[in-house]
């Protein structure tokens, strides 16, 4: 029987290390990728099928998606020729709706329709992370992509002096359509694990960070692979535990200049330009904000998957 498994993300969990240095790297892996341009332009038909399978899974809407047709083309141009002895692994973290680059906005019609085409029996696996360092880890490496997607006032000229602060009042402010309420894992984890029962496994990205050893071996005991392609393939580099920003004295100098001007185009409502009340807020108060938004979302994951994560610094009651 053919061995399939989908890793769906979360973003900023270690998930490109994953997948350039383990994954694709491991001798039991038969690693087939996801919605990426080397997919796109592959030579192996395996490669090309499977980009345009989760770009459809992705993009498509209701009133054009067929359900049938991609299980069919999934059978007939994909599995039939994944490997016997292998696990086939795909890995793509849009599924789990990557807020850099917006594609199908509803996660749950997502989940559904990789229930549909690839069937029950395969697995699942997904990464999450303590939400306030992932929200760090988006400052500090796509600030230049999220700052024009949700606010209509930006400017190429003090884009670089957009401060933390800033950067926060646009969250709080975009909230419901933005990027905070897609890293409530709760009703999300529930989703695939009503699809998927015991064939969806979750891992804790602070588990890696603090001993990656451990997490590896159980890792591949959940996958059923050998340990020793991971231990031997994992790069030099160490996986940070907490994402702190830094900023060097040019930097410091740019936010000084541009701050007045940022903070007057980010304390206005992205689409109608009307001041909102998150622009009277301190850093402490916005801290605060996001803590208690996450909340009541961990508290109750924490007993869905049966993992205490306040133990782990995430914010739950």
């Amino acid at each position: 029987m053919k061995r399939v498994l989908i890793h769906i993300g979360v973003g900023k969990t270690a998930t490109t290390l994953f997948q350039k240095h383990l994954f694709s790297k491991h001798k039991e892996i038969n690693y087939l990728g996801g919605v990426r341009y080397s997919n796109y332009k592959s030579e192996q038909p395996i490669l090309a099928d499977s980009f345009r399978l989760f770009r459809a899974i992705l993009t498509q809407d209701s009133c054009e998606f067929d359900t049938q047709h991609w299980r069919e083309f999934y059978v007939n141009k994909i599995f039939k020729y994944m490997s016997d002895e292998k696990l086939n692994l795909f890995s793509e973290e849009w599924l789990t709706y990557t807020p850099i680059l917006l594609v199908n906005k509803d996660r749950g019609i997502v989940a559904q329709r990789i229930f549909d085409i690839f069937g029950e029996n395969i697995k699942l696996l997904m990464f999450i992370r303590n939400q306030c360092d992932v929200l760090d880890s988006l400052y500090s490496k796509h600030l230049n992509i999220i700052i024009p997607k949700y606010n209509r006032n930006y400017s190429q000229a003090f884009k670089q002096g957009f401060d933390r602060d800033s950067y926060n009042r646009l969250l709080i402010q975009t909230e419901d359509y933005g990027i905070l309420s897609k890293y409530k894992y709760f009703h999300l984890v529930k989703t695939y694990k009503q699809l998927f029962k015991n064939n969806f496994i979750i891992k804790l990205y602070e588990d890696f960070s603090e001993n990656k050893n451990l997490f590896l071996f159980n890792l591949s005991n959940d996958l059923e692979i050998s340990l020793d392609d991971f231990l031997e393939s994992y790069p030099e580099h160490k996986v940070k535990k907490s994402k702190h920003i830094k900023v060097n004295t040019l930097k410091r100098f740019k936010i000084i200049i541009s701050r007045s001007i940022v903070q007057m185009f980010s304390s206005k409502d992205v689409f109608s330009g009307d001041f909102i009340e998150s622009k009277n807020k301190t850093s402490r108060e916005i801290r605060e904000y996001l803590d208690n938004y996450y909340l009541e979302d961990n508290y109750r994951l924490s007993k869905l998957i049966s993992i205490n994560l306040k133990n782990y610094g995430y914010k739950s009651n």
